[in-house]
C-alpha cells in the first residue's frame, strides 16, 4: 500500500516580522534629548543672571561708598553688568519656551525681545558713557531702560510655570507647588523692583543734585530684582532637571 508522505507547510514559509517604531522612538529620544539640551543651557543663563545680579549689588555699593570719580565708574559698570545679565535673562527665557513648546505658536516672544534688546540697549549706554559721552544723563538713562525692562520681563517670569507644566514628571505634587509659588512670588518682586528703578531713574534725569547717588541706588534696588529672578527660574528649572533624569 502506498503512503502519503505530508509536509507542514507551516514551517517552510519565511518568518513574518513585525514592523518596527524605530522612527518613532527616534524622534522621541530626539526630542526629549534637544529638551534636555535647552533646559540646561536654560539653567546656565539664569545662574549666571543670579551672579550678575549680586556683582551689580556689590559694584553699587562701592559706588555709594565712595568719593571722587569711582562712583561715576561703579555707575558705569554697573550698567554694563546688569545689561549682561537681562540679556542672559533673555537668552535662557527663549531656550526654556523652545523647550516647553516645541513648536508652538510665538507666545511671550514679545517680553523676551524685550529683554534682550533692552540689555543690549543697557550696554551700549554703559559703554557710551563710560568714554565720557553724556555720563551722567546716560547712566541714569541705562538704569531706566533696565527697569523698564525688568518690569516687562516679569510676565515671562510668572509665565514659565505654566510653560513647564506638563513637563514635571516625577516630581510630587507639593513640590510642584512650592517651586511655582516661588516663582510667582520672584515675578512680583520683579515687577515691584522694575517700578522702583523706573521712578528712581525718572528723578536722577529730572534732578540736577545727587543724579549719581540716585542712580547708583536705582542700580542697587535693580541688581536686587535681577538675583532674585535669576535664583528663582535657576532653582526651578535645576528642579526640573533633577526630576527628569
Amino acid at each position: 500500500m502506498a503512503t502519503l508522505e505530508t509536509h507542514d507547510y507551516r514551517n517552510s514559509l519565511p518568518p513574518t516580522t513585525e514592523p518596527r517604531s524605530t522612527v518613532t522612538t527616534t524622534s522621541t529620544d530626539g526630542t526629549a534629548a534637544r529638551a534636555d539640551t535647552s533646559m540646561q543651557v536654560a539653567a546656565g543663563g539664569t545662574t549666571g543672571e543670579a551672579l550678575a545680579g549680586l556683582a551689580v549689588i556689590v559694584l553699587a555699593i562701592i559706588g555709594l561708598a565712595t568719593t571722587g570719580n569711582l562712583p561715576f565708574y561703579m555707575a558705569g559698570i554697573c550698567a554694563l553688568v546688569a545689561g549682561g545679565a537681562l540679556v542672559l535673562l533673555g537668552m535662557s527665557m527663549a531656550a526654556r519656551l523652545m523647550s516647553a513648546l516645541e513648536g508652538s505658536g510665538g507666545a511671550g516672544v514679545g517680553g523676551l525681545s524685550a529683554e534682550f534688546c533692552g540689555g543690549v540697549a543697557a550696554v551700549i549706554l554703559g559703554i557710551l558713557a563710560l568714554i565720557g559721552l553724556y555720563p551722567m544723563t546716560l547712566v541714569a538713562v541705562a538704569a531706566l531702560v533696565s527697569g523698564a525692562v525688568l518690569l516687562l520681563g516679569c510676565c515671562a517670569t510668572a509665565g514659565s510655570s505654566s510653560f513647564s507644566s506638563g513637563r514635571w514628571s516625577g516630581m510630587s505634587e507639593s513640590n510642584r507647588v512650592v517651586v511655582q509659588e516661588a516663582t510667582n512670588a520672584a515675578a512680583g518682586l520683579q515687577a515691584l523692583i522694575g517700578i522702583a528703578v523706573v521712578i528712581l531713574g525718572i528723578i536722577a534725569l529730572a534732578s540736577n543734585l545727587h543724579t549719581l547717588s540716585l542712580t547708583l541706588v536705582a542700580f542697587l534696588i535693580l541688581g536686587v530684582g535681577i538675583m532674585a529672578s535669576g535664583s528663582a527660574l535657576s532653582a526651578k528649572m535645576m528642579t526640573q532637571l533633577f526630576h527628569r533624569r
